[in-house]
């Protein structure tokens, strides 16, 4: 810790403003994901949770991710951090079901009320099937047939 300035330190303390409901000090720094921190000395910039846990409980090693208790990427509360390897941190979001699943991707071209659809056509087969609902809903027929498969949108029951 050394290695950042106490004026860099002080100011970083500045910058959140707790929440009495979750406990978590959310960063005042403008962010869309994780608040970033300009440091004078080194110049550069450090993600805000990376540095509030450097600074209250020390370096953080190589190859090893600040994670969340709280799932709140604007949180800088130290309680709420704790380190983590990547598996840890993928393993974490899968255990609290936080991941983009269905039409909470931001990739996803397809609703869980048009899967509905495309399996209920598929429980009636008939010749190029996949071909005609990959036209009919704008998507790939590799597509369809993942679906056919349960590869992808399992979670869709009819």
């Amino acid at each position: 810790m050394d290695k950042y300035s106490k004026k860099d330190i002080e100011r970083f303390l500045t910058k959140y403003i707790i929440d009495e409901n979750t406990n978590c000090w959310n960063c005042t720094l403008k962010s869309n994901r994780y608040p970033n921190f300009k440091l004078s000395s080194p110049r550069r910039q450090i993600s805000g949770h990376r540095f509030s846990y450097i600074i209250h409980k020390g370096e953080i090693a190589t190859n090893m991710f600040v994670c969340h208790s709280c799932d709140n990427m604007k949180c800088i509360n130290p309680e709420h951090l704790f380190l983590g390897t990547s598996r840890d941190n993928i393993d974490d979001m899968l255990n609290k079901k936080r991941q983009a699943k269905g039409s909470n991707n931001g990739n996803a071209k397809l609703t869980e009320e048009k899967v509905k659809e495309i399996k209920i056509h598929l429980t009636n087969p008939y010749p190029k099937i996949n071909e005609h609902l990959a036209e009919k809903y704008n998507v790939n027929s590799r597509t369809i047939s993942a679906i056919r498969r349960n590869k992808i949108w399992s979670h869709v029951n009819i």
